[in-house]
């Protein structure tokens, strides 16, 4: 392997399973370049062994993935090595920020609670355009460490870095711990999940069609406020082939053919702060979902969800 790719690393973790990582901290201040070429990478920790979510669960990933790991007293820093051996496939684009869903890109979860609940979302392509979110946990979180779903609206301050290379490509990664949210203890266990999604493998198109993102905000006094956003999410996916051979796949004796998705979120905020320091603030969130037997036009809703907050500030 060329060495423009190669990172020497005193510690190596195989990912398969749940490992426990102790992730070093050194006192350095770096520049995210991509470059991983200060010796600070040289005493991270090496993840490796990665294997495959999807389609098949446990399979032995098709190409090699490398992560670094370390962090310093104000930020977590993490270098990811994807190497491919067909680098001329891998779709990277300097597209807008959180339109990465259907290009190569790789996305760091991040517990910080360790709960299982929650974790931020930091997702970079190999041109390093960001898209970062967060996951909650729910159905659906038996085959990876975050089920449910992912809200995109936040956007967090964070740096990337990325380049193509000969053997695949590079990416760099800080995340400043102002941007997030932990616990106390002096001594913090955090969960952590990385996923590469290669789409020159899996075979699938994701595509956000007609309204991207959608946010519209009116305050018509100084008491009452509203807000409405909406993002509709067009996915496509063919049917599932053997990277290898061409072969199709089979999940549980029968193949994985061609799958649509059509759906459209939709979060409603209303506020009313009838003096300063005091608030009730009260929220709707849905999910329609197209269903081919009603036709092309004809949205179901698939999940909703109410919640009402009063916040007061007391004075003395």
């Amino acid at each position: 392997m060329a060495t423009q790719m190669a990172v020497a690393s005193p510690v190596v973790v195989e990912g398969r399973g749940r490992p426990e990582v102790v992730v070093p901290r050194i006192e350095a201040a770096i520049v995210v370049d991509g470059a991983l070429d200060e010796p600070a990478w040289a005493q991270a920790v090496r993840l490796a062994g990665f294997s495959q979510l999807e389609p098949v669960d446990g399979r032995p990933a098709v190409e090699r993935t490398e992560v670094l790991a370390w962090y310093s007293p104000d930020a977590i820093h993490f270098g990811i090595l994807a190497y491919d051996r067909e680098p001329g496939s891998i779709r990277a684009t300097n597209a807008d920020r959180d339109a990465i869903s259907g290009e190569d890109h790789v996305v760091i979860y991040l517990d910080t609670f360790n709960d299982r609940r929650r974790a931020y979302v930091f997702a970079v392509n190999p041109l390093a355009v960001q898209q970062d979110g967060v996951r909650t946990g729910g159905a659906g979180s038996a085959d990876r460490m975050f089920g449910g779903g992912t809200d995109p609206s936040p956007d967090f301050l964070f740096e990337s870095k990325g380049r193509i290379t000969p053997e695949g490509y590079v990416v760099e990664v800080r995340i400043p711990f102002k941007s997030l949210r932990s616990s106390n203890a002096a001594e913090q266990t955090w969960g952590l999940s990385i996923e590469r999604i290669t789409r020159e493998r899996d075979g699938s198109e994701f595509a956000r069609t007609l309204i991207p993102r959608l946010e519209v905000e009116i305050q018509p006094t100084r008491a009452f406020f509203f807000r409405a956003v909406a993002e509709q999410r067009a996915e496509r996916r063919a049917a599932l082939a053997d990277a290898r051979t061409g072969a199709p796949l089979n999940v549980d004796g029968e193949p994985v053919g061609r799958a649509e998705l059509d759906a459209l979120r939709v979060d409603l905020l209303a506020s009313y702060e009838p003096a300063p320091g005091t608030a009730v603030y009260v929220g709707y969130g849905g999910s329609l979902e197209r269903s081919p037997l009603l036709g092309p036009a004809v949205l179901q809703r698939t999940s909703d969800g109410f919640f009402m907050k009063l916040a007061y500030r007391f004075r003395r």
